[in-house]
C-alpha cells in the first residue's frame, strides 16, 4: 500500500514531558515536609487518583509544584517509566513493523519549565539515550502546553507522554472538538489535580460545552447514570478528541525496589 502524502510528512515522534520522567511531585512534597512524605509514600503515593496529600496544604503544593526549577529537578529521582523507556520505544519500532511501516521514529523531550543551559540539556540527551540503548535520535524542546497544539501533535507527533494532561486537554479542548485526532495516543497517569469540588465544578463546565460540542443534555446524564462516576465520563469524553489512555500511575513515580510490597489494608 502506498501512504498518502500526509502519511509521508508526519513525523513519529514520541513527545514526553520532563515531569514524566524525574518525580518533581515527590521532591515538592520532600521540600515542604519531608518526614511526612515518607509517611506519604507508604499510604496511597503510588496508587493516588489525585494530587491531594494528607497533611499537605493543597494551595501551597500547587504553588510550589507551579514554580517548581532547576533545584527541584536535582532533587527528583528517575521515574519507572524513564527506566522503561526502552522497552516503550522498542515497542512502537516493532509494531510498526509488523504492520509493513518504516517510520522513522524520534524521541522528543519538553524540558518546560525548567531553563536549561547547553550542557544540562546534553546531560539530559544523554541519560534518554542510555535509557533507549541510543535506539532513536533525541530532539528537545521548551514549550508550555498552550503550545503543544494539536496540529504540531498531528504532524510530529504518534505518542504523548504528559503528567498535567488534564490542563492540556481544557486548553484545547474546542479545536480537537473539531477535530480528532486519530493518529496520536495520549499515555497519561489517572491523577485529577482538582480537588473533588473542583472536579464537580470542572464537569458542570464541561456538560455546558457538550451541549454544543459533543452530547445533548440527556446523553450527558444518560452517561453519568449508567458509569455511575463523572470521573470516568471524563475519560469518555476526552476520547472522543484524541487517541486516550490512563496508565498506571507507578510509571510516573520513583522506582520501588524489586522487593517492595506496596501497602494495602491486609497488609498494612
Amino acid at each position: 500500500m502506498i501512504a498518502n502524502d500526509k502519511e509521508k510528512a508526519k513525523s513519529h515522534g514520541i513527545l514526553v514531558d520532563i515531569d514524566c520522567l524525574f518525580d518533581t511531585r515527590l521532591a515538592v512534597l520532600e521540600s515542604m515536609d519531608d518526614i511526612l512524605t515518607e509517611e506519604i509514600l507508604l499510604n496511597g503515593y503510588f496508587t493516588r487518583e489525585r494530587d491531594d496529600f494528607d497533611g499537605i496544604d493543597l494551595h501551597e503544593f500547587r504553588k510550589r509544584y507551579k514554580e517548581r526549577n532547576l533545584n527541584t529537578l536535582q532533587h527528583s529521582k528517575p521515574t519507572t517509566l524513564l527506566v522503561n523507556l526502552r522497552d516503550t520505544v522498542a515497542r512502537y519500532i516493532y509494531n510498526s513493523t509488523r504492520e509493513g511501516k518504516i517510520n522513522r521514529t524520534e524521541l522528543i523531550l519538553n524540558i518546560y519549565p525548567f531553563e536549561l543551559n547547553k550542557e544540562e540539556i546534553n546531560d539530559f540527551v544523554l541519560c534518554l539515550k542510555y535509557y533507549t540503548d541510543n535506539m532513536v535520535p533525541v530532539r528537545v524542546i521548551n514549550s508550555p502546553y498552550t503550545d503543544i497544539t494539536p496540529g504540531f501533535l498531528d504532524e510530529n507527533v504518534v505518542g504523548f507522554f504528559t503528567y498535567d494532561w488534564y490542563d492540556w486537554l481544557l486548553y484545547h479542548w474546542v479545536p480537537l472538538s473539531k477535530h480528532r485526532l486519530d493518529s496520536v495516543v495520549m499515555m497519561v497517569p489517572k491523577v485529577f489535580p482538582l480537588s473533588r469540588k473542583e472536579a464537580a465544578d470542572q464537569i458542570r463546565q464541561i456538560e455546558q460545552e457538550s451541549k454544543d460540542l459533543l452530547l445533548p443534555s440527556d446523553g450527558i446524564d444518560e452517561l453519568l447514570e449508567e458509569m455511575g462516576s463523572k470521573e470516568i465520563l471524563i475519560e469518555k469524553l476526552f476520547s472522543l478528541l484524541i487517541g486516550f489512555t490512563f496508565v498506571d500511575t507507578r510509571e510516573f513515580c520513583i522506582v520501588l525496589p524489586d522487593d517492595f510490597v506496596l501497602p494495602t489494608p491486609e497488609n498494612k
